[in-house]
């Protein structure tokens, strides 16, 4: 239930009628952050919301590396998307390592902070997301073309127009939303989609850059 990839993984997964679970740093009367109150009601009517902790506590910030614990434990791959070199998810996943689940991590790019995390996790072994189709292989599970052509067909012309706009110089997300007016949610999933292709890198401060651009 944090903010950013958390709470979209929460939404997505609300939206396609898919289990998702929150685990809280807190006491479950409590939400934190609060403007996930509306994420976090609908979870408890089509998901669930665990918490080890007492009701009334707050969301101590030594509460997460603890309860980091139960979500790799509920987990059957952990994958991390992006990580400092401090970041709590790679607490997430040593924890995960220790109890014998699978690690996936995006590669980034070797000038952004927040993929310093990820790209050592691959470095020391975890395997290396570059589309879907790899979560499907390592648990073993077979793809259907049907549905990934419908995903293509669906954002296909988002990500054309994304693209087009992006070049070989650095790009903030504030003026990506400005050119193309689309939702922030979308977007990031949208970018997030184009560097797994290998289409774009993130750089430090949300900036974007094409990667195999004509000089």
């Amino acid at each position: 239930m944090a903010k950013g990839i958390d709470t979209f993984a929460h939404e997505s997964s609300l939206e396609n009628q898919s289990y998702t679970c929150a685990v809280l740093g807190s006491g479950l009367d409590i939400v934190y952050p609060k403007q996930n109150l509306k994420v976090f009601n609908e979870i408890v009517e089509k998901g669930a919301v665990i918490s080890e902790f007492l009701p009334g506590t707050p969301p101590y910030a030594y509460n997460f590396p603890l309860r980091n614990r139960i979500i790799s434990a509920l987990s059957d791959i952990i994958i991390v998307v992006e990580a400092g070199e401090k970041s709590g998810s790679l607490i997430t996943a040593n924890l995960a390592l220790e109890q014998g689940k699978d690690v996936m991590a995006v590669p980034g790019s070797i000038f952004s902070c927040e993929s310093k995390g990820t790209n050592k996790l691959i470095k020391d072994g975890a395997y290396p997301l570059t589309c879907s189709g790899d979560i499907f292989d390592l648990m073993g599970i077979e793809m259907r073309e049907q549905n990934k052509t419908i995903v293509k067909s669906d954002s296909s012309h988002v990500n054309k127009q994304v693209y087009s706009i992006i070049n070989d110089s650095p790009l903030h997300i504030n003026d990506i939303i400005r050119v193309t007016n689309i939702d922030i949610k979308q977007l990031y999933g949208v970018l997030f989609e184009m560097q797994i292709k290998n289409e774009i890198l993130c750089l430090a401060g949300n900036y974007y850059v094409k990667v195999n651009y004509k000089i």
